[in-house]
């Protein structure tokens, strides 16, 4: 028993031992992956921006608050490449960049995204524009909520239906948020819903189909009603009879 006993006692510590290693390995990794940032950014190598990007998101974790306020600092010089690949790999990586105590560095993260989001060159660009704003909602911060709501009412069906989608990754958001999305949601989606009923009106079909189907996504992700409603008008009716009185979806 007690031979046992010591065997277990041993693969405990070593398992402990080599998670110990993980850590260390991990901090170590986090550490190169700044040093390369910071010389990529100070040095203007797109394809090293993006390379070293990518591998501080993949070590976020193990970053800790100085080195996290450091790659902050860099990020909008990353956002302002001229290559568009690198870009999208900054935008991409950005959305890893979440957590921290009391969410404070999804809180900074996201505000980056928004100020991003918000600039005349990134609307120039749709698809970038798009990434932007899903990337926003993966770090489901609820200082920028009101971001995505307005920004589904965008004058492009496309960048409509990225905030649409953005806005079902605040599936855990309190409720009220929820509701006040789903109601903001709604009000596009029956719009564009009614316009399309016109057999004569293309356009409206075409930005109806545009935006379906991140509407009808992060309606059921929100909602958590994932059969039985499905269009602009059973959501409606489902929300004034029962959604927007409830007390917990």
């Amino acid at each position: 028993m007690n031979d046992m006993l010591r065997s277990v006692g041993m693969v405990l510590v070593l398992t402990l031992a080599a998670f110990a290693q993980v850590s260390d390995a991990d901090k170590s990794a986090a550490t190169e992956a700044l040093t390369g940032l910071r010389t990529a950014v100070k040095e203007k190598v797109d394809t090293d921006i993006e390379h070293f990007v990518k591998l501080v998101a993949e070590k976020w974790l193990a970053t800790d608050a100085a080195q996290r306020k450091e790659v902050h600092t860099m990020l909008p010089r990353c956002f302002a490449s001229k290559i568009a690949k690198t870009r999208s790999a900054t935008v991409e990586a950005a959305a890893k960049m979440g957590g921290g105590e009391k969410d404070k560095d999804a809180d900074t993260t996201a505000k980056l995204l928004a100020d991003e989001a918000a600039k005349k060159s990134t609307a120039e660009d749709l698809t970038y524009h798009g990434q932007v704003l899903v990337a926003l909602g993966k770090l489901h911060s609820s200082k920028q909520i009101t971001v995505l709501t307005k920004m589904l009412g965008y004058k492009d069906w496309e960048v409509r239906s990225s905030a649409a989608e953005a806005l079902g990754y605040y599936k855990d958001a309190n409720l009220q948020s929820r509701k006040e999305s789903v109601d903001a949601m709604l009000k596009i989606y029956n719009s564009a819903w009614s316009a399309a009923n016109d057999p004569r009106d293309t356009t409206a079909k075409n930005n109806l189909a545009k935006i379906k189907n991140a509407m009808e996504g992060s309606l059921k992700m929100l909602t958590s009603v994932k059969t039985g409603v499905e269009g602009a008008p059973a959501w409606q009716k489902w929300w004034n009879d029962s959604g927007k009185k409830a007390t917990e979806w």
